[in-house]
């Protein structure tokens, strides 16, 4: 169905693939996620009160939840995503979620973004380089650094336990993330590559939780 769709949105403003998903699996999932992204907290880690008219907003947190999950999906068998059909493929197998996985869902996403924003601030999920002795943030988040960071908070509190966390100077190793040339590679080249996709997601938990991840 998505396919069809993409054919024959030809004519006008070529959809987006969040806005052709919205169309094509809209049953319980995606009602979910247009009211997750109305979520104050939500809203003030993308530093707007209005919601992206091409959904863009919404894709990062159906991201949230496809990549927390990428260890249990055929996907990880491959050498490469195809980063559409793998939300496609998400969003599908999701698409009747009932009302007690909705509210687990919700309490998930809204705990890991609230935890985050709180210990790193408005700057969270953003790339940085260093300008005069100073880390200059870019102004939107940046979809991989998402997918890592959240990725590795799950598996945390998931494996440790939100109150067994060590949180100290966790700004800094935020910091110290963002500066390891590693994931920074693995960041701007051939980012839907799964050995990528695992470095960023390895580096992340090593760095801001001291955990391995386990594949």
């Amino acid at each position: 169905m998505y396919q069809i769709f993409e054919r024959i949105n030809t004519s006008g403003r070529v959809l987006k693939p969040q806005e052709i998903r919205n169309c094509v699996y809209h049953g319980k999932f995606n009602k979910f996620l247009l009211e997750l992204n109305k979520l104050p907290i939500w809203r003030r880690v993308l530093k707007s009160d209005v919601e992206d008219s091409r959904m863009a907003d919404i894709e990062l947190i159906l991201r949230f939840f496809a990549f927390s999950k990428i260890r249990t999906r055929k996907e990880l068998e491959q050498n490469q995503i195809n980063l559409v059909k793998f939300l496609n493929s998400y969003m599908s197998d999701e698409s009747e979620i009932d009302d007690a996985d909705c509210k687990k869902f919700a309490c998930q996403f809204e705990e890991v973004i609230t935890f985050l924003y709180q210990e790193i601030g408005d700057n969270i999920f953003r790339s940085a380089k260093k300008k005069d002795g100073e880390m200059v943030f870019a102004k939107k988040v940046n979809p991989v650094f998402f997918d890592a960071i959240c990725t590795a908070t799950i598996y945390a509190f998931d494996t440790i336990g939100r109150d067994k966390l060590d949180i100290n100077h966790f700004k800094e190793k935020y910091l110290t993330l963002l500066s390891d040339s590693t994931f920074l590679q693995a960041t701007k080249q051939r980012t839907t590559n799964i050995d990528n996709i695992k470095i960023r997601i390895n580096k992340a938990c090593e760095y801001l939780y001291g955990v391995e991840y386990e594949w």
